[in-house]
């Protein structure tokens, strides 16, 4: 039920290809745990980046194999260049799972994920986000952004709408939900 926490993994393994350091001779590695999963990729972060610039999402996108990340970009794979790390913490909030960690690890990229917990509120969360971000997007519009399944969503929306944080505004085939003032 909610989001696939799979559309993280495949987001971490992408990053992993397009951001490589293919001289190095290390091996990209995957390790599964009971408790956790831990991706880690070769390759020191480029000269002037901070992981905080990274996960707050400040830093630009400066993939280390550029025309990898064409190809990708090009089939679809990419849709933003920047963005994996947010929508990964997204995907996995939204879930209900604990924050996703992001370090550098020796010469490492690392990031862990960690299991499922319960969690509406890490998905409505995002939704609320996703809002205040993308201000007046329908129902379908939101259902194929997040990947969140339609029952699911129409109940967030339901009661997101009942705690009077968002609105539907407009005609029901042209309008969209906006985050209320103050409500956000």
């Amino acid at each position: 039920m909610g989001i696939s926490p799979l559309e993280a993994v495949r987001e971490i393994v992408l990053n992993m290809i397009v951001h490589r350091d293919y001289r190095a001779s290390a091996d990209s590695t995957i390790k599964i745990h009971n408790d956790r999963i831990e991706f880690f990729n070769p390759g020191p972060l480029p000269d002037g980046i901070t992981m905080p610039e990274i996960v707050a999402g400040r830093a630009a996108s400066n993939p280390r194999n550029k025309q990898v990340a064409a190809i990708f970009k090009e089939a679809g794979a990419i849709e933003k260049y920047g963005s994996g790390i947010k929508r990964v913490r997204q995907t996995m909030l939204a879930v209900g799972a604990k924050e996703p960690l992001f370090e550098v690890v020796g010469n490492f990229f690392k990031v862990t994920l960690f299991p499922l917990g319960g969690g509406v509120n890490g998905g409505v969360n995002i939704l609320l986000t996703f809002l205040a971000d993308n201000p007046g997007k329908k129902t379908g519009e939101i259902h194929r952004a997040l990947d969140i399944p339609q029952r699911t969503l129409e109940c967030w929306l339901k009661l997101l709408k009942t705690q009077g944080r968002i609105e539907f505004r407009g005609a029901p085939r042209t309008g969209g939900y906006f985050i209320c003032r103050g409500g956000g």
